[in-house]
């Protein structure tokens, strides 16, 4: 037996020696479809399933290898690039030239490798769960691969002719699959519902969304991702940690290493172009989250089909509402794996540490937002947990809260060291600010305009037809059952939820009860992100509450078909008008680019999606390769957020608003884009103009034009 032991771990060690070996080798010979293909799949694996095997966790099935080996790999190049980044003091060269930095990833991983060697488990014990019937094996690995498939076409079509056929498709086939899961119970196995969630998510991000799909080769959307690839940009030679350029937004951005250093690694080994890198990669990483919240649901309502549906809910909001920035995507992976390690009872303590130590490190450097929620969960959890361990015993018990009390402790030195000394306290400044606002606010507490985009944010909107009315009633009705789920979990004995569980629900609540009562609050974190965040912990309450509302009609009967009844007649119908699918089919209002790009102009799509092609971005290229220092850039307000901050270096504040009264010094220069150039319009800070109106355009120079953008420079 330790024969064939030794052996499984000589022809690991070999398996992963050549896997090294061909990745040098299509780098350096530039073989580029396989530098991209295998190059995301050793990245975001290979590093998380070494260090897996060697914590060698028992009962992890298959989907929990993926997962935990994401999160781990994400974990482990983050921290490896701030290892490699440390050599431009030492070396005084670009710590991320493509020869260091993969030579530094391969040799940390064999030196690993070699060094724990003999903690090497194969776990032989847990194999992957197969069903036995080859038929359902074989359509349930149909169904995951078929939208995958269809939507790649149905986006190609999209490109190449507007047709949204393929992918109107592809949304009726999802909802058709989903509820097979529930009708047919014979035809989708179980041991695949994480996998197909993940297909169904993917889809959502990469097809469907407004904020990912590849309906453009270029960034897309009027968020926070034009800044990230600004820093990304400022970052592609060395990440520098006492980097300042007095603009907070980018300042703080600049400080997250999930959208610096990481996507630094990902462009030198992959050779992804940037803005598909980040198009591709993030969507992606964050698809995984559909996997962490399946697994941390069955915790839960230890049901398959319950914790499927719940799953579906969690990520038809957050496709729909939108899963935030680049950097916050990152951060939701780790989060959720920190809860899920919180409430596996198969991981041994000493290996939760390790876990939790290295998602919750991951996550202080992967979104600050994100990160205060955190701690702000855990400190209170912490306390409550505390108080109601004294009031039942009369004492506290330290085994109890040991594991909660290091991951608070740790996780707070952890973030307000990163946050206080890196960039300049960016990120401490920025959370500041915010609270200011917030505390300056509250005399406006009995002002409900106060609130903003609060109401908004939980489907509280103006609706211009009937149908998006059906869609805002499907919304607020899954909160009506939110709330009766988590009302029934406190107040039943028999509820089927653990104590701590109860306590992190209560809290995300509390969250977004502040939202709603705090003036300012929801605009500054954003209602949207606070109820798609929260989600991740709520989420099966609405399917207890939707079982409670049917027990309590039905009065009991016909308890096997509750999930049924609530798949078909709320979810499914929510998933369809989510997606947008009936606005298109009736030609109303649509914000799903995918499928109303045929019928809207490139102003609109600019204006109204921050979607730009080929003439925006060549013409921030020529400026970015002929602009000078110290000179000032004059461009639409829009432009000067988006292609000109994503797609150029120049420092934010030599960057101005145009209008009609500009004043310009000699070597000034002035943007515009085809919105401006074949709309005729400028937008600034203090109205819209007519291009006719900026007559001092008359007195500069034209140096550039493209057909769509137009560069001028003064004299």
């Amino acid at each position: 037996m330790l024969k064939n032991r030794v052996s499984r771990q000589n022809k690991f060690i070999i398996s992963i020696l050549i896997l090294q070996s061909v990745m040098y080798y299509v780098i350096y010979a530039e073989v580029l479809l396989a530098r991209i293909i295998l190059g995301l799949i050793y990245l975001l694996f290979v590093p998380g399933i070494l260090i897996l095997k060697l914590l060698a966790i028992k009962s992890f099935d298959l989907s929990d290898k993926v997962v935990f080996s994401l999160g781990l790999s994400l974990a482990f190049l983050m921290f490896a690039g701030l290892l490699t980044n440390s050599f431009k003091e030492l070396t005084r060269s670009n710590p991320f030239v493509i020869y260091l930095l993969i030579s530094a990833i391969n040799t940390i991983l064999l030196l690993y490798l070699f060094t724990h060697g003999a903690n090497y488990s194969s776990n032989t014990a847990h194999k992957i769960k197969i069903d036995s019937t080859f038929s359902r094996n074989l359509i349930s690995i149909l169904l995951c691969i078929c939208p995958l498939v269809l939507g790649s076409y149905g986006i190609f079509v999209v490109n190449c002719s507007g047709n949204n056929f393929f992918i109107l498709l592809l949304i009726i086939i999802i909802s058709i699959i989903i509820s097979l899961v529930f009708v047919c119970e014979e035809i989708v196995s179980p041991n695949y519902y994480p996998f197909l969630l993940l297909v169904v998510f993917a889809c959502f991000l990469l097809f469907m969304s407004g904020g990912y799909s590849f309906v453009t080769p270029y960034i897309i959307g009027l968020g926070d991702q034009w800044t990230e690839l600004h820093a990304f940009q400022l970052t592609k030679n060395f990440w520098n940690p006492k980097f300042q350029v007095l603009d907070i937004e980018v300042d703080s951005t600049y400080s997250m290493v999930s959208v610096t250093v990481l996507p630094s690694i990902f462009s030198r080994i992959t050779g992804l172009e940037d803005s598909i890198l980040f198009k591709l990669l993030y969507p992606v990483v964050v698809s995984f989250v559909a996997i962490c919240a399946y697994k941390l649901y069955q915790t839960q309502v230890h049901n398959d089909r319950k914790a499927f549906l719940a799953t579906f809910f969690l990520i038809t909001i957050s496709a729909a509402k939108g899963v935030g920035s680049s950097k916050q995507e990152i951060a939701q992976l780790f989060y959720s794996l920190i809860f899920l390690v919180l409430f596996r009872k198969d991981i041994p303590y000493l290996k939760k540490i390790i876990l939790t130590t290295i998602f919750s490190s991951a996550l202080v450097i992967s979104h600050y937002g994100l990160s205060y929620i955190f701690l702000f969960i855990m400190v209170s959890s912490l306390s409550i947990l505390t108080l109601l361990e004294y009031l039942k015993r009369g004492e506290i018990v330290t085994f109890q809260i040991r594991l909660p009390f290091y991951l608070t402790l740790f996780f707070s030195v952890t973030a307000f060291s990163w946050y206080i000394f890196v960039c300049g306290s960016a990120v401490f400044n920025k959370s500041f600010e915010s609270l200011s606002y917030v505390m300056s606010n509250l005399n406006q507490f009995f002002n409900l305009e106060s609130r903003g985009t609060a109401l908004q944010g939980l489907g509280f909107v103006e609706t211009p037809t009937i149908f998006h009315r059906i869609s805002a009633a499907l919304f607020i009705l899954t909160e009506i059952l939110l709330s009766l789920g988590f009302i029934k979990s406190l107040i039943l004995k028999s509820s089927i939820f653990d104590v701590r569980y109860k306590v992190f629900a209560t809290l995300n609540f509390t969250l977004l009860a502040l939202n709603l009562l705090l003036p300012g609050l929801a605009d500054t974190f954003l209602m949207d992100r606070f109820y798609q965040n929260s989600l991740i912990i709520l989420a099966p309450l609405a399917v207890v509450g939707g079982e409670w509302v049917l027990e309590l009609v039905l009065k009991r009967r016909f308890q096997r078909r509750y999930t049924i009844v609530l798949a078909l007649l709320i979810f499914i119908p929510l998933y369809v008008f989510q997606t947008e699918l009936i606005f298109e089919l009736t030609h109303s209002r649509c914000w799903a680019i995918p499928l109303v790009k045929y019928r809207t102009s490139q102003e609109e799509l600019y204006r109204n999606f921050g979607c730009i092609d080929s003439y925006y971005y060549f013409g921030t290229k020529f400026l970015d390769f002929t602009f000078i220092v110290y000179t000032t850039v004059y461009s639409d307000s829009l432009a000067r957020y988006c292609e000109l901050r994503a797609y150029t270096t120049i420092y934010p504040g030599n960057v101005k608003t145009l209008s009609n009264v500009t004043q310009m010094n000699a070597g000034d220069f002035v943007y515009l884009n085809p919105s401006n150039t074949i709309g005729k319009k400028v937008v600034g800070d203090g109205g819209i103009w007519n291009v006719t109106d900026l007559k001092f355009l008359f007195d500069l120079n034209k140096i550039y034009s493209n057909g769509g953008s137009e560069i001028y420079k003064k004299p």
